[in-house]
């Protein structure tokens, strides 16, 4: 047993110091060598009923370190395979008939070649095309090139009955990172929202790689092939995208925020009361500014705002007694004008009894890349006169900002809004439709998501 042990130690010692001889002695290509293809190739006969030899090529593989031991004999193919041999490199395909391989010769799948092809054209006729721009001048230029990106080489004859050959050598730049961005610069969706994320390749001129996508969390925002992110919960996840059979991985991710979902604001005033007024969103130097009418019997206000997607604050972002306040931040934090935003406005008399609130309004932030804002409610009339009873409906629209940015969806609020200044005189319901209830004159509010408004007077018989 003792013997045993010791003959198994001895020879492990000597494995171990042939290694580190090898090392020392020829360095670590010897144990790491990068592989390096070399093709050649005879002609171009890829079309029939030439005068030319078949067209032949081989594939070797070897140590890439070694392509300067090779010496291209540019005039006989079998005399440039033997060079090839005898640097050190083997055969892995050919001798085949190019006509069969239907004038193209690509490199072994599954493999990054960058910076480890040579080529080595003999007997000449042969154009050379590298993506498309020639290479070479003359029509019988021998050649021999090593490569940093090279996929295939595709021979074509350039004219019928010539025996002069196109070579187009298509290149493939490697992608070494990819960012990953969102459509618009969008980082939040609400529940059964999507965003669409794609990538970016570095360098710019790399082909473009075949991209595989995760979610961290299905449970809260599933992602498909095409980089398409849908919310399923309210929470973050971070989406993964995967350059396909990279090694070493590539990858690149972003963060997605699922909000909850943001209802429709109930209606501000009961009965026959409340704070009937537009809200006028203007944004400058990073701030918001709120403006409202005056309102008879107001004496104060107070602003509630925040973005989109997130509940209302329980106290106030401002307090005035004036009819506009400038919003500088929320939560404490400078304001984000790439989000939208949700605010609205409560009312107050003299004696500090709350009088109404205003609608609440959604508005996209200036810096917003993906959606715009309403510029003016419009209606095709400003009175109606209705005997008790009678109904008509509100004719109304919405002009939006210039631009090919989208409005903002049904998920925040609607698109237009109707409120009556005296359900006893008429009412309106959420599509315009105006209903006669008793004698007298009120007004029908017609608001945009933003807030902007116009006012319909409404005369009861």
């Amino acid at each position: 047993m003792r013997k045993e042990l010791l003959r198994r130690i001895k020879g492990l010692t000597v494995l171990l110091m042939t290694m580190i001889l090898l090392w020392t002695t020829f360095g670590m290509d010897v144990l790491a060598a990068e592989t390096g293809y070399v093709i050649v190739f005879q002609y171009a006969a890829n079309i029939p009923n030439t005068s030319l030899y078949p067209g032949l090529y081989t594939i070797f593989q070897g140590d890439a370190s070694k392509f300067d031991n090779i010496t291209p004999n540019t005039s006989s193919y079998g005399t440039t395979k033997s060079n090839v041999i005898n640097a050190g490199f083997s055969a892995i395909q050919g001798c085949d008939d190019i006509e069969k391989a239907n004038g193209v010769i690509t490199l072994p799948s599954g493999e990054n070649l960058a910076g480890k092809v040579y080529v080595i054209q003999t007997s000449g006729g042969v154009k050379y095309y590298e993506n498309g721009v020639p290479i070479s001048t003359g029509a019988y230029d021998s050649f021999a090139k090593k490569y940093s990106n090279l996929s295939k080489i595709e021979l074509t004859l350039v004219e019928e009955g010539s025996t002069v050959y196109r070579a187009d050598i298509t290149s493939s730049i490697p992608v070494t990172a990819i960012t990953v961005k969102s459509e618009g610069g969008a980082s939040e969706i609400n529940i059964g929202k999507e965003l669409q994320l794609t990538t970016v390749k570095t360098p710019e001129d790399a082909e473009d790689p075949e991209i595989e996508w995760s979610s961290s969390d299905e449970s809260i925002a599933k992602v498909d092939n095409n980089g398409k992110v849908t919310g399923i919960a309210a929470g973050k996840v971070t989406i993964t995208a995967k350059v396909k059979n990279s090694s070493p991985e590539i990858t690149g991710t972003f963060q997605v925020t699922v909000l909850p979902d943001d209802p429709v604001s109930p209606d501000p005033a009961p009965e026959d009361t409340g704070f009937y007024s537009g809200l006028k969103i203007s944004q400058k130097k990073g701030n918001i500014k709120v403006s409202w009418d005056k309102y008879q019997g107001a004496a104060r206000f107070e602003v509630f705002a925040t973005y989109c997607g997130t509940e209302y604050p329980s106290k106030p972002n401002k307090k005035t007694t004036s009819n506009s306040v400038t919003i500088k931040k929320i939560k404490g934090k400078k304001l984000d004008l790439a989000k939208n935003f949700k605010v609205y406005v409560v009312a107050y008399d003299s004696s500090g009894k709350n009088i109404g609130k205003t609608v609440s309004s959604h508005f996209a932030g200036k810096n917003n890349k993906t959606y715009k804002n309403p510029k003016e409610v419009k209606l095709a009339t400003k009175a109606l006169t209705l005997n008790k009873g009678q109904s008509s409906k509100i004719s109304a629209s919405v002009k939006m900002e210039a631009g090919k940015k989208k409005a903002l969806g049904d998920d925040h609020t609607a698109k237009l809004r109707y409120q009556s200044t005296n359900k006893n005189i008429a009412t309106v319901d959420s599509k315009g439709n105006v209903t006669a209830v008793g004698s007298g004159e009120c007004k029908i509010y017609v608001f945009a998501r933003n807030g902007l408004a116009k006012a319909v007077t409404v005369t009861v018989n």
